[in-house]
């Protein structure tokens, strides 16, 4: 599943344990076992929640410019 690959490199990435990820994130690191094992997929919410725990910046939607805008 692409969530599970997306947050196992991006926490990897960081140099995060599952534990200080999810801690970051205010989640279990179990929530974090199960959508990194493609147990589980993850609403959007708590996906950019972890990945921003992960210190990766929230995607800019199209058209959106630099500066948020």
């Amino acid at each position: 599943p692409v969530a599970a690959t997306l947050l196992r490199s991006a926490r990897e990435r960081a140099g995060l344990s599952q534990r200080e990820l999810a801690r970051r994130a205010g989640t279990a690191q179990s929530v974090v076992s199960r959508i990194e094992g493609g147990l589980t997929d993850p609403s959007t919410g708590t996906l950019l929640a972890l990945l921003e725990a992960g210190g990766r910046n929230r995607p800019r939607s199209r058209g959106q410019q630099e500066s948020g805008y």
